[in-house]
């Protein structure tokens, strides 16, 4: 079997441990505050500066800076790629990628770079590159385990609550009435990642323990245990509120295997500080 890498971007939040032990290589998105490139910047300095009331932003990657990036890891490598992408459901990111892979592939004249527009976002996104993984020290070909991350990739199940209505209103996803009535009322959307890869509500809590539970209970209602017993939590700088769900999972489920990500500033830009957000293996989304 032909070696391959398995790549994605920083959508992914995988922490930096997990990238460095499997050489996993990461394509950089531009998270922005005020304007100002900010790459680099520490989460809690990120969620910090957003709490202070500075306005943030995203970049996906352009054709140049995509096309350097695979052609770096074909000419430093020497092997194939698997690129599993933000969802293009969030960001041109993936169909940039797949547009980029197509001209490198006719230039190599085979298929070189594989792109998955993974449809998923943050450790959801992550979980996948996590299965590819898994599926690689397995034996799999690149084509197999694209095969199946293909086919299983509507099986990640995205749940979430945001710490304020503030940020999705800024970004569009909430009116700016839904968003005043929400502080007012102490009201807590719990919202979700949809088949087409974008962010919808779903339905509505009572304050913020509320909205905790009712990520518990999406666990206990959609999870499908064939695929294993893990769930991937992630969290806006706020690791009290993480490792409440992750207690509530535990005693409340048969998950065994709970993993507690941070959410990065590319996704946090959006979904703002004390974002919690929850990823598994659903028989559905």
């Amino acid at each position: 079997m032909k070696e391959y890498i398995i790549a994605t971007d920083v959508a992914s939040d995988l922490p930096k441990e997990v990238i460095d032990k499997y050489e996993i290589k990461m394509f950089q998105l531009v998270p922005f505050l005020d304007g100002k490139d900010v790459r680099g910047i520490s989460n809690i300095d990120f969620y910090n500066k957003m709490r202070s009331g500075s306005t943030s932003s995203t970049s996906a990657g352009n054709i140049a800076d995509i096309t350097d990036f695979f052609e770096g890891i074909i000419s430093d490598e020497g092997k194939d790629i698997l690129y599993i992408g933000f969802s293009s459901g969030l960001s041109s990111q993936s169909q940039t990628a797949a547009f980029v892979a197509e001209e490198i592939n006719e230039k190599y004249g085979r298929q070189v770079v594989t792109v998955i527009d993974s449809l998923c976002a943050c450790a959801g996104q992550g979980y996948l590159v996590h299965t590819a993984l898994s599926n690689r020290e397995n034996g799999m070909s690149l084509s197999e385990n694209a095969e199946y991350i293909e086919k299983v990739k509507l099986n990640m199940c995205h749940w979430f609550t945001v710490g304020s209505l503030t940020y999705l209103k800024r970004g569009g996803r909430v009116s700016s009435f839904a968003a005043l009535a929400g502080t007012i009322l102490n009201i807590k959307p719990i919202l979700k990642v949809d088949d087409n890869g974008k962010i919808i509500g779903h339905s509505k809590a009572k304050g913020r323990m509320g909205s905790l539970k009712e990520l518990c209970q999406k666990v206990k209602e959609n999870i499908d245990y064939s695929y294993g017993k893990t769930v991937y939590i992630g969290h806006g700088d706020c690791i009290d509120d993480a490792n409440a769900v992750a207690d509530m999972i535990r005693q409340e489920t048969d998950v065994d295997n709970v993993v507690i990500y941070e959410i990065g500033p590319v996704i946090g830009a959006h979904a703002g500080p004390d974002t919690i957000a929850i990823f598994f293996y659903g028989a559905n989304r």
